[in-house]
């Protein structure tokens, strides 16, 4: 999935082609870039302002969209392989959806900047999220509980990355000497 002016288009990898546009119009901006894929590829999420909007794969149609009840644009989004949908968002917040019920389970509020990246471990146990405060949290999925808070970055924190194993986490930060 792509952005193309002011909507989404799907792309075939192995053909190198448009497959399809999906319905719009989508915003683009600075602050809400966010799109995720759904582990079985079937739904599309994608943060637009402060809803996350979703478009079902097969038929093209667009979903219910997601409101996070206190605004702030969407960030940054990630699903696990479970299909819990973490979006971050410009407020500080992480939230913690169901992405087939469409709920909000969970607002983590320990952010005191924009949350500019969430990852989920590789067998979504753990959830990390990473902020212009120049903190990484990392949380436990299931009890929703705060593990450990990472700090070392001089500068904002841009990118955050599980190894495959998911025994690392990769950050990456501006302005760092």
């Amino acid at each position: 999935v792509a952005r193309q002016d002011d909507h989404l288009a799907l792309w075939s990898t192995e053909k190198a082609s448009k497959i399809a546009d999906l319905p719009g119009p989508v915003s683009f901006d600075t602050f809400s870039m966010a799109m995720a894929v759904s582990p079985d590829g079937n739904t599309v999420f994608f943060g637009d302002g402060p809803k996350i909007r979703s478009w079902d794969l097969r038929t093209h149609i667009e979903l219910e969209p997601m409101s996070y009840p206190l605004g702030g644009w969407t960030t940054f989004l990630a699903v696990s392989p479970e299909g819990l949908l973490a979006a971050a968002h410009w407020n500080g917040h992480v939230t913690l959806w169901d992405s087939k019920t469409r709920q909000l389970l969970h607002t983590f509020e320990d952010h005191l900047a924009w949350v500019s990246s969430v990852v989920f471990s590789p067998d979504g146990s753990h959830l990390a999220s990473a902020s212009a405060d120049q903190n990484i949290f990392l949380y436990e999925t299931m009890s929703r509980k705060l593990l450990r808070r990472f700090k070392g970055h001089e500068g904002e924190i841009w990118a955050l990355q599980f190894s495959p194993d998911g025994q690392w986490l990769v950050s990456g930060s501006t302005y760092d000497k």
